[in-house]
């Protein structure tokens, strides 16, 4: 596969779901995702690579459908295979914090303390004998999860083997991107003047210095890339990233531990509601049997598609974000751990893996011993 780092040339726009309509007030201004879901770069870099062999608009030619594919779908990408995207800083990867880390939380400072496991057995509204995330650190300071935090690779690393990060590898949202506002105004062509009441607020990112959006393409013909732009319109409003060459790999090391592994998204999940309940099996994992989860708030994301020639909204659908942690037990870690080694790039699971999403990482129970069932 061939990598590919994105940085941003002014400031970016990524719509989130909800409405986007005129004479909204400033607090309810339309804002985003950074980075952006799989779905939004994979649509930059399809129309990117369709113009490098001369397409300009309209329904794609024959000849490009092969391999760029046709429509908005699971298995509609042609030969196509992407991984990622994912947040890079200097070139190295980031990863959301995953939602079964606590720590204490010092005014604005939030600093990991312990891990969550699942706890004994309780009945919920879930069920009987339901084990739910539970842990402390015996210091009797109340934790809470960290919010809008990264881990480093060395953060990750240590997380997968069952520990806690370092305070240093982890890094604030607002150190790597700000907000930038945005009010826009509709024109009457006629009379070129502003129509009345079409007001419209939105709110871009700028990323800092050194922020760039990563990927790994592949199934891409020789010759191909050479024939494209050194610029990719990305995202909405016409915003537009350069594109270089990216010789990373996101990928941290994969850890399973006996019969309990972690599991970690770092890409969107796109999946049923079975990973959102005990019992749930995740086939792409040897069927690894969810004991518990712990998850950030559902994401809710649509799009825009050009499908014909025109252009047509998405339907919204749910994704687990990046950071979702899964507690799970597999009857065969022998038999995950050469799944995992001969996979042709990272573990993946759910639906729209072609496209970048569903990438985890597998890692061991906090306090789990290498080796231990």
């Amino acid at each position: 596969m061939i990598g590919l780092q994105l940085s941003a040339v002014d400031s970016l726009y990524f719509r989130d779901s909800t409405p986007h309509a005129a004479s909204l007030t400033s607090p309810e201004h339309p804002g985003g995702s950074f980075p952006p879901h799989p779905g939004t770069v994979v649509g930059a870099i399809r129309a990117w690579l369709a113009r490098g062999q001369g397409w300009n608009r309209g329904p794609w030619p024959a000849g490009l459908t092969r391999v760029l594919g046709v429509g908005h779908g699971p298995d509609d990408l042609g030969t196509l295979r992407f991984d990622g995207p994912y947040l890079l800083f200097r070139g190295e990867p980031l990863y959301a914090l995953p939602a079964h880390l606590v720590g204490e939380q010092k005014g604005g400072c939030w600093e990991p303390r312990a891990a969550l496991r699942p706890g004994p057995p309780v009945l919920c509204d879930l069920g009987e004998a339901v084990r739910l995330p539970s842990g402390a650190d015996g210091s009797g300071v109340r934790l809470v999860p960290g919010e809008d935090r990264w881990l480093t690779r060395a953060g990750m690393t240590a997380v997968l083997r069952g520990g806690v990060p370092e305070p240093g590898d982890v890094v604030r949202s607002d150190e790597l991107w700000s907000d930038d506002p945005r009010v826009g105004i509709e024109r009457d062509r006629t009379t070129r003047t502003v129509r009345e009441g079409m007001l419209y607020t939105s709110r871009h990112v700028r990323p800092a210095r050194d922020v760039t959006i990563g990927l790994r393409l592949g199934g891409v013909p020789d010759g191909w890339l050479e024939r494209c732009g050194a610029t990719v319109p990305l995202g909405g409003e016409g915003r537009w990233a350069d594109q270089r060459p990216w010789d990373g790999d996101a990928r941290p090391p994969d850890v399973v531990a006996g019969r309990r592994v972690l599991v970690v998204a770092l890409t969107p999940i796109d999946a049923g509601d079975e990973l959102y309940r005990p019992g749930g099996k995740i086939a792409e994992l040897g069927d690894a049997t969810i004991v518990s989860a712990c998850l950030p708030r559902v994401a809710r994301i649509g799009g825009w598609a050009s499908r014909g020639g025109r252009g047509a909204p998405l339907p919204l659908r749910s994704i687990l974000p990046p950071g979702s942690t899964f507690f799970c037990e597999v009857a065969d870690p022998d038999g995950l751990r050469e799944a995992v080694r001969r996979a042709d790039g990272p573990p993946q699971i759910g639906e729209w893996q072609k496209w970048g999403y569903g990438v985890v990482a597998i890692g061991a129970w906090p306090d789990t011993v290498e080796g231990a069932e």
